[in-house]
């Protein structure tokens, strides 16, 4: 049984066609479960959970809230259809409310675990930006877009900075790479005209990276009076 290349992004393995994008994604999503388990060693005081559990229950929540959602806006197909869902997905609907649900488990975890949320939203951003890092050079090699890996080159940069800072404060490090996470995806999507200044949606972004910056300060301030 071996493997040969159907097409630029189709690999064929026995009587299996794998996806490279879906490949890809699988891998760093169980990238960012390891590396996880690096970073709950420093953050994560609760025997009862692992880091990795964590993250890799974020990710299965995610998928399937994200998946399911299709049927939300074709319901008709949830009959007819219903491995539609293999194929499509909620769409940009569905990735709201997959993060939407994720947060709620975040809660259901630190009332039932005593899982500080501060640390729980740190190990989803990590999670986030390894699979940013994987995703965007993956799609950086296809369309070779200079911009791209410049883009997947930020992220890099980003999730060693947050690894070499992990052990400052839980909260102060989610503002702050939540925030810099937004702006480098800010920045290379209006560069690459995907946005334009006078969108809702970077305004809103805008908004949200100086809400954060003023909640950082005022966390900062608290933190040195006490």
């Amino acid at each position: 049984m071996g493997v040969r290349c159907l097409m630029t992004d189709v690999i064929q393995l026995g009587p299996f066609n794998l996806y490279i994008p879906y490949v890809a994604s699988i891998i760093a999503i169980v990238i960012s479960v390891f590396t996880a388990s690096y970073f709950g060693k420093f953050k994560l005081q609760t025997a009862d959970k692992k880091a990795t559990d964590l993250v890799l229950e974020y990710w299965i929540v995610f998928i399937l809230v994200w998946k399911l959602s299709y049927f939300l806006m074709y319901p008709q197909d949830l009959l007819n259809y219903p491995l539609a869902v293999v194929y499509f997905d909620g769409g940009s609907i569905g990735l709201l409310l997959g993060l939407f649900i994720i947060v709620l488990y975040m809660f259901f975890q630190r009332k039932r675990n005593n899982i500080n949320f501060s640390v729980q939203v740190l190990l989803m951003i990590q999670a986030l930006l390894v699979y940013l890092v994987i995703d965007t050079l993956v799609e950086a090699y296809y369309r070779m877009n200079i911009y791209m890996f410049m883009e997947s080159i930020a992220y890099i940069a980003v999730v060693v900075t947050l690894f070499w800072r992990r052990k400052e404060d839980a909260f102060l490090l989610g503002l702050k790479f939540t925030r810099w996470t937004a702006l480098v995806w800010i920045a290379f999507r209006v560069l690459t005209d995907q946005l334009h200044l006078h969108t809702t949606w970077l305004i809103v972004l805008i908004i949200f990276a100086f809400l954060n910056l003023m909640i950082e300060w005022k966390w900062t301030k608290v933190q040195e009076e006490e």
